[in-house]
């Protein structure tokens, strides 16, 4: 008779441990592989590349301590300027905990890889987070980069505004129009190609009716200027729902908690 009590207490144990394992969350920060096919957007742009196998790539996730699935959370995902991406910037996690965030960035997914490649893995990701985490509100999915990654990220936020309503573009941004350059001169090292992507007006009417951009950069950015008039020339100009954060210290860098800060609830509030 023990035994048997032994043994249908460790069946329920077992079955608990199983649901557990079934309803888990990411605790700590780590590289995982997606455990099944995360599906694309119906809509399709020609900016992603969808001829990815999810089986084979892997994504740095950091979600925070005591997420359940009965509060709404948010997500933020990040294009790395690297391939390998191994933990979150000074400052962040505390930011992202606070607010609820759960952040995943692609690897493999650095400058030298094709911008379809990278924009495909950026909303890879978004969708294995979404199918994992049901309690993640759709208007707070944030896409955000650093560099090429911002430039790849703004690419995404332009072309899938079905999906993502903002856009963290840390000392990079592309639009969807040629710029007329004023800040950016002989002194910046001008480079009239920069920051040019395409986009059908359907999706340029999409992303200024549904995405908010907060574009980064500071005094000692070498793109500041660059920064400056595809904020002005371009999503002002055109009536995106955008901010530039000038930050006077800040160089071609990730920024610090406390702009995250100012910048998700730009992105999540309009404020």
């Amino acid at each position: 008779m023990p035994f048997a009590r032994f043994k249908l207490a460790t069946t329920i144990l077992s079955v608990f441990c199983a649901f557990l394992a079934s309803q888990s969350m990411v605790c700590a920060d780590e590289t995982i592989a997606l455990t099944e096919s995360p599906g694309w957007p119906t809509y399709q742009s020609a900016a992603v590349d969808r001829n990815l196998r999810w089986q084979d790539e892997r994504f740095f996730v950091h979600v925070p301590p005591g997420v359940s699935s009965s509060r709404s959370v948010g997500l933020l995902v990040f294009v790395p300027a690297e391939d390998t991406f191994t933990g979150l910037p000074a400052g962040w996690a505390e930011v992202l905990d606070r607010n609820q965030f759960v952040f995943i960035a692609p690897q493999n997914a650095g400058n030298n890889q094709t911008s379809g490649r990278r924009a495909g893995l950026g909303v890879m990701a978004a969708m294995g987070m979404l199918k994992k985490y049901r309690n993640i509100d759709s208007k707070r999915v944030f896409v955000s980069g650093f560099s090429g990654g911002a430039r790849t990220a703004s690419n995404i936020a332009f072309s899938q505004a079905d999906l993502v309503r903002g856009a963290l573009l840390n000392c990079g941004s592309n639009f969807p129009a040629r710029i007329t350059w004023h800040s950016a001169g002989a002194e910046s090292g001008k480079d009239d190609n920069y920051g040019y992507c395409s986009a059908t007006p359907q999706e340029c009417q999409l992303a200024r009716s549904y995405v908010r951009f907060a574009l980064v950069t500071g005094g000692d950015d070498f793109r500041r200027p660059y920064l400056q008039d595809i904020y002005n020339d371009g999503f002002r100009r055109a009536g995106y729902q955008a901010r530039l954060f000038d930050v006077p210290d800040l160089g071609h860098n990730l920024c610090d908690g406390r702009t995250l800060q100012q910048a998700l609830e730009f992105l999540s509030t309009g404020r």
